[in-house]
């Protein structure tokens, strides 16, 4: 599974690659607190929306950037 996973990271872009790294710890965290009913506090529901926020604001600058180099 790892030798797939190098080898598709290799075709996608930094950015990209980048967010995709945070789908592997968030789904961890859903299977915890689904799953495995692992504590879960308003604390740190607080954190972990600060984090996909800031990661939404990346997202959103880098698409603005590429939209604008692609019209040029």
């Amino acid at each position: 599974m790892l030798l797939l996973f190098a080898k598709g990271i290799k075709e996608t872009t930094m950015s990209l690659s980048g967010i995709l790294m945070y789908a592997n710890p968030t789904l961890q965290m859903l299977l915890g607190i689904l799953i495995y009913k692992e504590s879960f506090s308003f604390h740190l529901f607080i954190t972990f929306l600060f984090v996909w926020f800031g990661l939404a604001l990346f997202m959103i600058s880098n698409y603005r950037e590429a939209k604008k180099n692609l019209g040029n």
